[in-house]
C-alpha cells in the first residue's frame, strides 16, 4: 500500500469513524466443537496458555505463567527455570512466542526478551550490551517482513534486525496508562498498523522509522488487526469491529466482548478468540458463528478466556484458554455421531445399553435395551418407552413376513406388537408353551411360522395361524443359546450358538460348524454372535475369539485375530457394506476390514463413538444403506461412505537417547549422527510420531541396520533398547502410521557409531602392524648377522675338523679292511664249525643205527631209532641254515624238514599215511629252527607209530601253519584213531618232549582227539 493511500484510509477513518452499524448478537449462529482438551494429565504444569506456535517439526509449543511446554501430540517436554543450573530458560513466565529460522524467541515477564537455539537446545541472549532486555516486562514479537521482528515493551518497542543482529528502540506516544503494543500489520514493505493497548491504531514507517497516528475505535485496548481488500478487522477490549475503506462505515460485529486474538482461517475466516469463548467470522459472507468447547465427555466448556488460536494445513486448531489448558479441534477427529437414549424420568447421568434394532416406515426406531423397548422419533428426536416389560432387557426385533413386530428378552416369552393399544404383549400359546422365558431370538420362516430361540429352553416353531408352539430339534437334539440368525442368498439358515454354526438348507438338513474342525475349515470360536455374508457368497462369522471367513468356492476359512490387526476379537455384530468391506464391533470399538489388502482400520470412543464397548446383536444395515451399531452408552447411526480419514501422515522424530538407561541430553532430535564410546553400548531410542489425532492409535515400527536383519514387529511402544552393541557404524530407522494404520513415507534416522577400544582401532593396527614387521625384519637381519658370524666360525672349525676326521676316516678305512678279514675269517670258522657239527651228528646217527641193530629188546631199539631220528632232525635244521640269512621262509623249511623226517622214518618201517600241508608262503625273522625241527619230529613220529596200523591212501596228516600278528600257529592233524587224554598224559617221552619245548618258548599246547588227533601249538613269536 502506497504512502498515498495509506493517507487516504486515514482520512476516512478521521471523517466516519463515528458512524457504526452494530450486528445483533442474539442471532448469532452456534456451532459445536468438539475438543480434546489437554492439560495436567498430558503434563501441562500450568493451564494458563498465553501463546502457541509450531515449529516445522510440527512440535506445539506452548508459553504459560510457569514454564515453557512442547508438545508431541501426546505430552509435553517442560522447560523451567533452574537458579542452580544456569543453561536453564532463564524465566518460567512467557507471554508471547515466535519462531525464526532455527531461534524461538520468548517473550517473558521479567526477562525481557530471549532466545531458544533449536538445534542445540541452549538458551540465548539477544544482546549482553542492553540491560533492558533483561529487566524489562516483554509482551509480545511480531515479524516486520522478513528482516526485523518487533519486540514490545512497557511504553516503548524494539526492532531486532534478524541479519544483523542489531537492536533499536523506539518510544510509544505518551500515555496516563500502561502502552504497549499488542499486533501488527503489514501495509506494505514500510509501513505497519500497530495496535496498541493505550494509543488505538499507529502506523510505523520503518524506512523513516517514524511513528504517526491511525486512528482509535474506542477507549479500550486494541489487541488485534487484520486487513483484507477493502475491509479492516479490530479486536479490542469491547468488541470486534470491522471498517469497509469503499463504504466508510464501522460495524460493530462483536459488542461487549473483549477481543485478545486473530487466527485467519481457511476459507476466508477469520478465528476471533474472545474474554468468553471464540467466534468464527466468515468475511465473505459476512456471517458470524459463535463456538461452543465440548469435550469427548460431553462437558461443556462456557465461557472460556482464549488467548490465543493456531492452526496448520492438516486442520489442527489449537486454543490456548485461560485456565483450562489446551483444547484441540480437527475436524476428523469426530467420525461419529452418537444418539444417547433420554427417557424421561431416568437419570441422564446413567447409561442405557442398546441390543437389536428395527427402522420402520413412519421414520421411527424401535431399540431393544435394558430398560425395555424404547422408540426414538428422528423427525421430532424425541424417545418414548414402553411401559409393559419397561424393567426388562429386550433382546431381539424383527418384522415378519406379514408386517407384524415381535420381541422377546430375559423374562418376557415371545413378544407381540398390538397396534391398537400400543403395547407389546406376551403371546401364550394354546398348547406346548416354550419352557424357557429367556427369548433371545425370532427367526420369521414362512408367513405362518417363526422360529423362537431360547436361553436354554432350545428351539420351538411358532405357528401364527394356530397359536401353537412345537419343539424344534437339530439332529435330533435340543439347540440352546442360538442367539443370532442369518438367511443367505441361497435361503440357507445360519443359527450362531455357544455350539458353533449350523447351517439348514430348504428341505431342513442340518450341517455343523466348530472351532474343532479340521485347521483350514475350523472356526475361530464356537461363540458365535454374528453373522453375514459378501457379495461373492463368502459367509462371515463373529465370535468370542475373532472373526471367521468361510469360503464360498472351496469351504475353507480363514481366521483374522487380535494379533492381525483387530484391537479386539470379541466380534458382537458383522455388517457387509457395498464394497465387501466387514465392519465389526468389539469390546474396543468400530474395526473395518478392507477385504482387499486384508487390512484393519480401527475407530474408538475419541473418534465419536458412544463408547469403545459394543454390544450383542446391537448391529444392522437398512435399506438405506445406513449402518447401527449400539452399545452400553448410545447408538451410532451413519453411512460408511461418509466416514472421512485424515489424508495427511504424521512425521516421527527420534525425541532422545538414553545410555544405561539415563538422558544424555545431546539435543537428538535435531542430530542424525551419534557417537559412543565402546563401552557405551547400552541405548534406548525415544521416538514419537507427530499425530494430534488419536496419537495412541498410532503404530510403529523401528529397524537397526547393521544388527537387525529386516524391520522389527509393529508396535505401540514408543521407545526400545539395544544392548551390547559391538564396536561399528549403525543406523536407526523409525517409521510411524497415522491413526488410521496408513504408513508414513516421513521416517527418521540416526546414524550411530560404536568407537572401538583403543587395541581395536585401525591405527592400533597399523602400529601394531609396523611393530610387527619391524621386528620381523630386526630379527631377520639379526638372525642372518649371527649366521654370517656362526659360517665364518663354522667354516674355521669345519676346516679343522674335516681334517681331524680325515685322519681318523683313514684311521677307520684301514680298522674296516681288518674288519672284513676278520669277518670273512669268522664265516669260515663258522661254517667249519657247522659242517663239523653236522658230521658229528651224523657220526653219532650212524653209531646209534649200528647199535640198535645189535640190540635184541624192542623198547631200546625203538629209543635208539628215536634217538637216531631227532639228532638227524638236529642235523637237517643245522644243515639248512645259512650263516648270513635273519630269515627263514616257512613254508619251504617246514616242507623240506618233514620229508627229511618222513626218509628217516622209512628207513626202519614203512610209512602208513600221506602227508597234506596247508601253508601259505611268509618269512620270519630269528626263527628258533631248532625248537621247531624237533617239535615237528615229535609230533610226526607219535603219528607214524600210535596213529595208524596199516597204510591206506585215506589216511591223512596235515600240517597247517600260519601267522597271525604275533602268535605262530602250527597245527599237526591226523584222520587215525587218536587217543584220550590219560593217554596223553602216560609217560611218552615224545609227548613230553614237545611240551617242554613249548613251554621254553612261552607257547601253549592243545590236543584234540575227535575223529584223529589234532596238535595245536601257539607260539609267541617273539618266543622264537
Amino acid at each position: 500500500m502506497s504512502h498515498k493511500l495509506f493517507k487516504k484510509y486515514t482520512l476516512y477513518f478521521a471523517l466516519f469513524s463515528t458512524v457504526f452499524y452494530a450486528v445483533g448478537q442474539n442471532d448469532v449462529q452456534v456451532d459445536t466443537l468438539k475438543i480434546k482438551q489437554i492439560g495436567q494429565k498430558e503434563g501441562l504444569i500450568q493451564l494458563n496458555v498465553k501463546a502457541l506456535v509450531q515449529d516445522d517439526l510440527d512440535y506445539l509449543w506452548l508459553a504459560t505463567e510457569d514454564g515453557l511446554h512442547r508438545y508431541n501430540s501426546a505430552d509435553f517436554k517442560v522447560y523451567n527455570n533452574n537458579p542452580l543450573n544456569s543453561l536453564s530458560i532463564p524465566e518460567d513466565h512467557a507471554r508471547d512466542l515466535f519462531i525464526a529460522n532455527d531461534t524461538l524467541f520468548i517473550a517473558s515477564n521479567s526477562k525481557g526478551i530471549f532466545g531458544l537455539k533449536l538445534s542445540t537446545g541452549k538458551f540465548i541472549e539477544l544482546s549482553k550490551n542492553l540491560e533492558v532486555l533483561n529487566t524489562n516486562t516483554s509482551y509480545k514479537i511480531r515479524p516486520l517482513g522478513k528482516k526485523a521482528l518487533l519486540f514490545s515493551f512497557r511504553n516503548s518497542f524494539m526492532i531486532f534486525d534478524r541479519k544483523n543482529k542489531t537492536l533499536k528502540t523506539k518510544n510509544l506516544p505518551k500515555s496516563k496508562i500502561e502502552n504497549y503494543v499488542q499486533d501488527v500489520f503489514a501495509l506494505d514493505n514500510e509501513n505497519y498498523i500497530l495496535a496498541t493497548t493505550a494509543s488505538g491504531l499507529l502506523n510505523y514507517n520503518i524506512k523513516s522509522d517514524v511513528i504517526s497516528n491511525f486512528n482509535m475505535l474506542d477507549d479500550s485496548s486494541h489487541n488485534a488487526i487484520f486487513i483484507q481488500d477493502s475491509s479492516m478487522y479490530i479486536g479490542t477490549d469491547i468488541g470486534f469491529y470491522s471498517y469497509d475503506l469503499q463504504t466508510n462505515k464501522t460495524n460493530i460485529i462483536i459488542n461487549n466482548d473483549g477481543v485478545n486474538c486473530f487466527y485467519l482461517g481457511q476459507n476466508n475466516r477469520i478465528l476471533i478468540g474472545t474474554d468468553t469463548g471464540s467466534y468464527t467470522y466468515f468475511m465473505q459472507q459476512e456471517n458470524l458463528v459463535k463456538h461452543v468447547f465440548v469435550d469427548q465427555n460431553n462437558m461443556s466448556f462456557t465461557p472460556i478466556e482464549i488467548n490465543d488460536i493456531k492452526g496448520d494445513k492438516e486442520g489442527n486448531l489449537w486454543f490456548a484458554t485461560d485456565g483450562e489448558g489446551l483444547f484441540h479441534f480437527n475436524s476428523y477427529r469426530e467420525k461419529f455421531k452418537t444418539l444417547k437414549l433420554k427417557i424421561p424420568d431416568f437419570s441422564a447421568s446413567k447409561k442405557i445399553s442398546t441390543f437389536q434394532f428395527l427402522p420402520l416406515k413412519d421414520s421411527t426406531l424401535l431399540i431393544g435395551s435394558t430398560v425395555g423397548i424404547i422408540k426414538y422419533d428422528f423427525k421430532t428426536q424425541t424417545f418414548k418407552q414402553y411401559q409393559n416389560h419397561k424393567d426388562e432387557l429386550i433382546y431381539t426385533l424383527i418384522k415378519d413376513f406379514n408386517g407384524t413386530i415381535w420381541a422377546g428378552g430375559f423374562t418376557t416369552g415371545l413378544l407381540k406388537y398390538n397396534p391398537e393399544s400400543d403395547r407389546f404383549l406376551e403371546v401364550k400359546g394354546a398348547k406346548n408353551n416354550i419352557s424357557d422365558r429367556d427369548v433371545i431370538q425370532v427367526t420369521p420362516r414362512s408367513k405362518t411360522e417363526l422360529l423362537v430361540a431360547t436361553w436354554s429352553g432350545g428351539l420351538y416353531i411358532y405357528n401364527i395361524e394356530t397359536n401353537t408352539f412345537s419343539e424344534f430339534r437339530i439332529n435330533n437334539k435340543p439347540l440352546n443359546r442360538a442367539r443370532t440368525s442369518f438367511v443367505d442368498s441361497k435361503n440357507n439358515l445360519w443359527l450362531g450358538t455357544d455350539e458353533g454354526v449350523f447351517r439348514l438348507d430348504k428341505n431342513g438338513h442340518a450341517q455343523k460348524l466348530t472351532a474343532e474342525d479340521e485347521n483350514n475349515k475350523k472356526l475361530s470360536s464356537n461363540r458365535i454372535f454374528g453373522i453375514a455374508e459378501d457379495s461373492k457368497g463368502n459367509m462371515w462369522f463373529g465370535t468370542s475369539v475373532g472373526l471367521t471367513k468361510l469360503d464360498f468356492k472351496t469351504l475353507k476359512t480363514t481366521i483374522y485375530y487380535k494379533q492381525k490387526g483387530l484391537p479386539n476379537d470379541f466380534i458382537y455384530t458383522v455388517i457387509v457394506d457395498d464394497k465387501d468391506d466387514i465392519w465389526l464391533s468389539t469390546n474396543y470399538g468400530i474395526s473395518v476390514l478392507n477385504t482387499n489388502n486384508n487390512t484393519f482400520t480401527n475407530y474408538t470412543q475419541s473418534d465419536g463413538l458412544q463408547n469403545n464397548e459394543f454390544n450383542g446383536k446391537a448391529g444392522f444395515k437398512d435399506s438405506h444403506e445406513s449402518f447401527y451399531f449400539g452399545g452400553i452408552d448410545g447408538i451410532n447411526i451413519f453411512q460408511p461412505t461418509t466416514i472421512k480419514t485424515s489424508p495427511f501422515l504424521p512425521k516421527v522424530h527420534i525425541e532422545s537417547i538414553e545410555l544405561f538407561n539415563t538422558d544424555i541430553n545431546r539435543n537428538d532430535l535435531y542430530s542424525n549422527k551419534m557417537e559412543f564410546k565402546s563401552d557405551e553400548n547400552v541405548l534406548t531410542f525415544n521416538y514419537r510420531a507427530i499425530n494430534f489425532i488419536n496419537s495412541d492409535k498410532v503404530d510403529y515400527a523401528y529397524y537397526m541396520e547393521g544388527f537387525d536383519e529386516s524391520w522389527r514387529p509393529i508396535t505401540k511402544n514408543k521407545n526400545i533398547t539395544y544392548t551390547n552393541l559391538n564396536p561399528g557404524t549403525y543406523t536407526f530407522k523409525v517409521k510411524a502410521t497415522n491413526a488410521n494404520g496408513i504408513w508414513s513415507p516421513h521416517e527418521d534416522t540416526m546414524q550411530l557409531t560404536i568407537v572401538p577400544p583403543w587395541y581395536q582401532t585401525t591405527l592400533f593396527n597399523i602400529i601394531i602392524l609396523i611393530i610387527l614387521l619391524s621386528s620381523i625384519f630386526g630379527f631377520y637381519y639379526y638372525k642372518t648377522y649371527r649366521l654370517n658370524q656362526e659360517k665364518h666360525l663354522l667354516e674355521k672349525t669345519v676346516t679343522a675338523r674335516t681334517k681331524e676326521v680325515q685322519a681318523k676316516n683313514d684311521a677307520l678305512n684301514e680298522a674296516y679292511e681288518v674288519s672284513i678279514s676278520q669277518r670273512e675269517n669268522i664265516k669260515f670258522l663258522m661254517r667249519e664249525l657247522q659242517h663239523r657239527v653236522k658230521n658229528n651228528l651224523q657220526i653219532v646217527s650212524s653209531l646209534l643205527n649200528i647199535q640198535s641193530r645189535h640190540i635184541q629188546d624192542d623198547v631200546a631199539h625203538e629209543a635208539l631209532q628215536v634217538a637216531k631220528n631227532r639228532i638227524l632232525a638236529i642235523a637237517f635244521v643245522e644243515d639248512a641254515l645259512k650263516l648270513d640269512s635273519k630269515t627263514i621262509e616257512i613254508k619251504k623249511f617246514t616242507i623240506n624238514l618233514c620229508n627229511n623226517i618222513l626218509e628217516a622214518l622209512g628207513e626202519s618201517e614203512q610209512l602208513k599215511f600221506r602227508m597234506q600241508y596247508q601253508i601259505k608262503p611268509f618269512e620270519l625273522h630269528n626263527l628258533n629252527t631248532t625248537v621247531y625241527g624237533l617239535i615237528l619230529n615229535e609230533l610226526i613220529t607219535n603219528i607214524s607209530k600210535h596213529a595208524f596200523n596199516t597204510f591206506s591212501e585215506d589216511n591223512l596228516v596235515t600240517i597247517t601253519c600260519t601267522e597271525n600278528n604275533t602268535i605262530l600257529t602250527l597245527i599237526v592233524n591226523d584222520n587215525g584213531k587218536g587217543y584220550t587224554e590219560n593217554d596223553t598224559k602216560s609217560n611218552s617221552m615224545g609227548l613230553d618232549l614237545v611240551r617242554d619245548m613249548v613251554t621254553q618258548v612261552d607257547g601253549t599246547l592243545n590236543i584234540e582227539s575227535h575223529f584223529g588227533t589234532k596238535n595245536i601249538i601257539n607260539i609267541p613269536l617273539k618266543n622264537l
